[in-house]
């Protein structure tokens, strides 16, 4: 949500610089460059100063509210990629998450399979998921003393080193099964069919840490 709102504040921001009569500084560009140099360098500065505005208006906005939120405090969520291998282990593997057949862990699929017919193919569909992955998040800091952010994955399934099958990844491919047929999704509930190809995997998976 931290997130959504400072959204808000940047589009804020980027509208009053844009609208203000001063122009924002920038740098000349050298002899005989490409006129779309000048349009990137004014494009960088005005992010520059839309990201300086945001801060400021974030930052006064919590005085105002006496709220404990900060700049230094917002929680920040980075791709799967970007992390260190100690931040990627230590986010699949919680320091107090107590190991067994029943975890808390279960408390979330649940949640996911029992809510699946309602929450799918409706408005909500987003908003539910950002909710869902938030409480997912606060867990983890609150009840298993992780210390990071939810991480988030950006990239292709299969150049994402989230599933790369490696001991710092949440799991393989699993071993590749032939000709099994399209995944065909709403066709039985009246709706139009959406069709998902089959994948390169499909089978028992043999890496990752989590096997």
């Amino acid at each position: 949500m931290r997130a959504g709102y400072l959204a808000i504040l940047a589009f804020k921001a980027a509208s009053a610089v844009m609208g203000s009569p001063t122009p924002v500084p920038h740098a000349t560009p050298e002899a005989g460059a490409p006129e779309a140099t000048d349009g990137v360098v004014q494009f960088a500065d005005l992010v520059a100063a839309a990201f300086d505005q945001a801060q400021a208006i974030a930052e006064s906005d919590a005085q105002k509210r006496s709220s404990t939120c900060s700049w230094s405090n917002i929680h920040i969520r980075r791709e799967w990629g970007t992390l260190s291998t100690t931040e990627k282990k230590a986010y699949m593997t919680p320091k107090s998450a107590a190991p067994g057949a029943k975890t808390r862990f279960d408390d979330w699929v649940a949640t996911h399979i029992n809510q699946t017919l309602t929450i799918y193919y409706t408005g909500n569909f987003l908003a539910w998921y950002r909710y869902f992955t938030w409480l997912y998040e606060e867990a983890l800091r609150n009840e298993c003393s992780y210390t990071g952010t939810q991480p988030t994955a950006v990239t292709g399934l299969h150049s994402s080193p989230i599933f790369d099958g490696s001991d710092t990844s949440m799991s393989g491919d699993g071993v590749y099964i032939p000709d099994q047929e399209d995944i065909i999704l709403g066709r039985s509930s009246g709706l139009p069919p959406i069709y998902l190809p089959a994948g390169t995997g499909g089978g028992c998976v043999t890496s990752s840490q989590l096997d």
